[in-house]
């Protein structure tokens, strides 16, 4: 029972991560922009860059995001085991959630919904992640990291297990009696 208790402290810990990751990529990528014109409100190539870099900005970050939840799991633990995993997946994953949840609720708005555009603003779209991969950077650096501190202990365990014997001197040579 303490293990799950602190297993779902460590996850919650580490989900929150997600709050101020979500506000650095609102402050840090530049979403994709529309352009208003007489046919309404339509993309250009260059202006389609952002599409990507919000993407890429939310890999990078969850790539961070799961290096830290990774080593906070690995040292705020109690016991090194393979029972970790699912707690870093989990927490990586509900800190990327709440990353994004962050963007859709203070990010731009969906520029379908834009009123009162005038001829030649640019209206910036949402926070879209619309590659799954870009989630997957998260959990599977959490789990990477983990996966290296439950080896790095077992391997600690290991030398610890292997003190030499002390040697038993049987008889003192004859030249010494």
């Amino acid at each position: 029972m303490y293990y799950m208790k602190n297993d779902a402290r460590l996850v919650a810990m580490a989900s929150l991560l997600g709050l101020p990751a979500g506000l650095v990529w609102l402050k840090w990528a530049t979403p994709a922009q529309w352009l208003a014109t007489e046919r309404g409100l339509v993309m250009t190539e260059e202006l389609a860059a952002g599409q990507f870099d919000v993407v890429a900005a939310f890999t990078v970050i969850g790539l961070v995001v799961g290096l830290v939840v990774g080593l906070t799991v690995s040292l705020l633990s109690k016991r090194k085991a393979w029972r970790l995993v699912p707690v870093a997946i989990a927490g990586s994953l509900a800190a990327a959630w709440l990353c994004w949840l962050v963007a859709r609720i203070f990010g731009p708005a969906d520029p379908r919904d834009a009123t009162g555009v005038e001829l030649g603003q640019l209206v910036s779209t949402q926070f879209v992640v619309d590659a799954w991969p870009a989630f997957l950077a998260w959990p599977l650096t959490a789990l990477f990291i983990v996966t290296v501190a439950i080896y790095i202990d077992e391997d600690l365990e290991d030398l610890t297990d292997l003190e030499p014997e002390p040697r038993k001197l049987e008889s003192l040579p004859s030249s010494l009696e």
